[in-house]
């Protein structure tokens, strides 16, 4: 007796004949009572027929979770058509497991699968079995027709694999559930478990995809048809409603197998032309045999006719590799190039940026701690040009998606590529995702089917918006994390303000995902010097976007020149995509643009007295704590989470809850405290600067890294 971790019911029946037979047919059934008698006349036609040409036949009934109508009719059938049967009763509401259930027992030389809903012609089982006999070993086969019939009636011809690409195999599904091949087999290729709560489907796709991989060849059983019942409550329709149309990993999405089966058409070494002459709905119903064939079935149920499928439509499964099989293939082939890798990163792109900056420090730790790590960078989203790849650790590999050499690449195409290669990476041990649209719309998709593999998002601040007066945070991230918390093992932000405040909207259940992870900020080796006399010079450096207010930087500028006209601020930043520039800061005398800038250090802290920063929502901004490493003052509102570093004590801090004129005012008299008292400032300096050597130093970071990835820190790290 079979035993099952699911369970399989101390009821099965078996009836022998012979000791072993040539063929066992599978057949899965589970509330099918209205077809099911149909169903078995036209597998018991098919088995006779079988029986005139030397063929023993066997019937496997496996019930999964079966109604009392539908094992009532198993229990009660005569089944003297075969040469032997075996009922077993399952519990597994999965097709693709109860197939492997009905293998375990099967005692034929070949497997045949069957569902409780269709019928086959006459001549079905024999012209599968001789194609398989005749052919190599590794050998399945499928029927060379399926006609549909019920609420959708067509006739649609399988080609065998010299016209079929295993390339085409990536996002579509060239043939179906109907197969036969030898029981050895099932020992190294098994159905999957695709059960609709799972959010996968087709264990069929998959299972085809397995043999590919095991380097089974595909044949068609000439003149063979398969009578595939349409009807609105099947699993199939049920799947397409639940699932993504996505099946399982398979190893033959993993990057080796891929281009090694797709290699040859993919570099044009073999070229897969369609059939010739074209398959025609005239060439099926007027062939006689065909006509015949489908008459027999029709004795059984008159729903399958030509009268009606005359007027239908047909079709064949030849068709070409798509867009993103294409550009799967140059992935693949890029990553075999590259190595193994453990971890994943899902960005936008790559750009001079605080986000960006921060994930780079968590690759460089992580590469740190663990000299295995490898790292794959994906950008997904279309930009004219990349920044910083420079900056990405010596041990990772940066691809750019939308430039993989194919035209016409989707952004949907984009995110199944990256969710085929994140989910047949073997040893991928992390995921790292930026909030983007690319990143949102990957997790969406694909968050609760890469699950197994640790998922971490990295969210740092909500964007705002004013409308008729009033602020609004326009809720992206949390969105996200509302709808996906449960499939990350972790969300990590430069500060912590933003996930107590996400944690305590969800009620308080995910707090053992929030990790707040401070920056790391190097404290330069050379100090900054003590002022002797004020330099009347302000720093203004940030990226030049809404988000940065510039537009209130030039109102406070104005302001100055009112109280303290000699004071000048010299505003760094390049300009992001969007519709604010440069020349936002024209039009005061004592606010001067320079240009952009490449990092903190590249200024002389020496020529100024302040740092003044305006955003109007941010996370824990890298120029205020690089501000405060290379002491000098900080004058900024808190926004976000820079009051977790600006306080009273470190630095000079704005009210920014009021309109433009009024926070402008509110900057100008925090300046104007600034030249009152240098003892004051050099107090602030100072405070400033050892939370900074204290909380954001390296050892402070790898040592929080470590504990949010649960990793072994290095013996020789340095703590400093």
């Amino acid at each position: 007796m079979i035993k099952s971790a699911r369970g399989i019911s101390d009821k099965n029946t078996s009836y022998y004949g012979n000791v072993s037979v040539d063929i066992s047919i599978i057949l899965n059934a589970h509330n099918e009572y209205r077809y099911l008698h149909r169903t078995i006349l036209s597998l018991g036609e098919a088995a006779q027929y079988a029986r005139i040409h030397g063929l023993s036949t066997e019937i496997v009934v496996v019930l999964d979770r079966a109604d009392v109508e539908t094992a009532s009719l198993i229990d009660a059938y005569n089944y003297k058509a075969f040469d032997g049967v075996q009922i077993i009763k399952v519990s597994n509401g999965s097709l693709g497991l109860s197939r492997n259930d009905g293998i375990k027992v099967a005692r034929g030389t070949y497997i045949a699968t069957a569902d409780a809903d269709d019928l086959v012609s006459f001549n079905y089982l024999h012209k599968m079995y001789m194609t398989a006999h005749s052919s190599s070993s590794n050998t399945i086969v499928f029927p060379e027709y399926y006609f549909g019939f019920g609420t959708d009636c067509y006739i649609w011809k399988f080609y065998n694999s010299e016209h079929i690409s295993p390339a085409v195999f990536f996002d579509k599904h060239p043939y179906v559930s109907r197969v036969m091949f030898r029981r050895e087999h099932s020992d190294r290729v098994r159905f999957a478990d695709v059960s609709l709560s799972s959010g996968y489907a087709y264990e069929d796709w998959h299972f085809n995809c397995e043999c590919l991989a095991a380097g089974l060849e595909i044949q068609v059983a000439k003149s063979t048809i398969v009578f595939y019942r349409q009807r609105a409550g099947s699993l199939l329709r049920q799947a397409d409603t639940l699932s993504s149309r996505l099946i399982p990993a398979s190893k033959y999405f993993e990057p080796e197998t891929f281009v090694k089966l797709t290699w040859m058409e993919m570099n044009k070494e073999k070229i897969y032309k369609a059939p010739e002459p074209v398959f025609s709905l005239n060439s099926f119903v007027n062939d006689a045999f065909m006509n015949e064939l489908v008459a027999g079935a029709n004795q059984i149920d008159p729903a399958v006719s030509m009268g009606i499928l005359k007027y239908r439509h047909a079709g064949s499964n030849f068709m070409q590799p798509s867009n993103a099989c294409r550009a799967y293939f140059e992935l693949c082939e890029r990553i075999i190039e590259g190595g193994a890798f453990t971890d994943v990163v899902l960005l936008p792109s790559m750009s001079k940026g605080g986000a960006e900056k921060f994930i780079i420090s968590v690759l460089d730790s992580l590469s740190e701690i663990d000299p295995g790590t490898r790292i794959l960078v994906l950008g997904g989203e279309q930009v004219t040009k990349h920044e910083w790849l420079e900056r990405l650790p010596a041990n990772s590999l940066f691809i750019d998606l939308h430039r993989l050499g194919v035209v016409g690449l989707s952004q949907a195409d984009v995110e199944l590529i990256s969710f085929r290669i994140v989910g047949n990476l073997q040893g991928l041990k992390r995921i790292h995702v930026k909030n983007s649209i690319y990143a949102d719309n990957f997790v969406r998709k694909y968050g609760h089917k890469i699950k197994t593999i640790p998922t971490y998002n990295y969210y740092f601040c909500e964007e705002h918006t004013y409308h008729g007066g009033i602020g609004y945070t326009n809720g992206y991230g949390f969105d996200l994390i509302s709808e996906h918390y449960s499939d990350f093992s972790g969300i990590i932000s430069d500060h912590g303000g933003i996930l107590e405040t996400a944690n305590a909207l969800l009620g308080g259940g995910a707090a053992g995902k929030m990790h707040a992870l401070y920056a790391e900020c190097a404290v330069p080796a050379r100090r900054k010097e003590l002022q002797i006399k004020p330099q009347n010079r302000l720093l203004w450096a940030s990226r030049i976007d809404e988000q940065k207010r510039p537009e209130l930087l030039r109102k406070i500028a104005n302001k100055l020149q009112l109280s303290m006209p000699w004071l000048v601020i010299e505003a760094y930043g390049s300009a992001a995509s969007g519709g604010v520039d440069a020349t936002v800061f024209q039009g005061s005398a004592n606010l001067k643009y320079i240009g952009g800038f490449e990092g903190f250090d590249s200024f002389d802290t020496n020529r100024y007295d302040a740092l003044i920063y305006t955003t109007a929502f941010d996370g824990l901004p890298n120029v205020i704590l690089e501000a405060m490493a290379a002491e000098l003052p900080v004058i900024s509102t808190l926004v976000g989470g820079i009051g977790e570093i600006l306080s009273a004590q470190t630095g000079y801090v704005v009210d920014g809850d009021a309109d433009d004129d009024v926070v402008a005012n509110n900057y100008v008299q925090a300046l104007a405290a600034l030249y009152q008292d240098d003892a004051l400032i050099a107090h602030k300096v100072s405070k400033a600067n050892a939370l900074i050597r204290e909380r954001h130093s390296k050892g402070a970071f790898n040592r929080r890294v470590a504990e949010i990835f649960e990793l072994q820190r290095l013996e020789s790290e340095c703590d400093a």
